[in-house]
């Protein structure tokens, strides 16, 4: 009787210890999966703090320009702005016809391209990959103000 104690017992320990390994398991993964979707948000933080970087530094080159300036854009070419903005993106800047000037950008990504083509920029006109859409992966903006 004392051996078929033992080993009931033996079992039952064994019945627990799976269940502890099981639910030891269970929120191992339900933890792996928590970090997998916070690693994506942050990639997709990273990719919006970027575009309002943007944003701001082309806000700051477009103030640049029209207070240095004045109108008279005939002069105007990168070499001659102290501009240290936009960082690694491609960009130019150069006097346009009808004393406009524009801000062009190359190889940019989709969502960038598209919030280059907001309003609220009060370009005059936006080019996008030559009279195309923002669909590539190296698109080319160009606005004119």
């Amino acid at each position: 009787m004392k051996k078929y104690l033992m080993i009931l017992t033996a079992v039952f320990l064994c019945g627990n210890a799976e269940a502890q390994m099981a639910d030891v398991l269970g929120s191992m993964a339900v933890d792996g999966a928590l970090t997998q979707g916070s690693y994506r948000g942050v990639g997709q933080m990273q990719q919006a703090l970027g575009r309002v970087q943007l944003i701001q530094d082309l806000a700051m080159l477009n103030a640049q320009i029209q207070i240095t300036f004045m109108g008279n854009y005939t002069g105007l070419s990168k070499d001659v702005l102290n501009f240290e903005g936009l960082r690694g993106i491609t960009w130019d800047v150069g006097p346009a016809a009808g004393g406009q000037y524009y801000i062009e950008l190359s190889n940019i990504d989709g969502q960038t391209c598209f919030s280059c083509k907001n309003p609220e920029w009060n370009a005059r006109k936006v080019e996008i990959n030559g009279g195309g859409d923002c669909r590539s992966t190296g698109n080319k903006v160009k606005m004119y103000f």
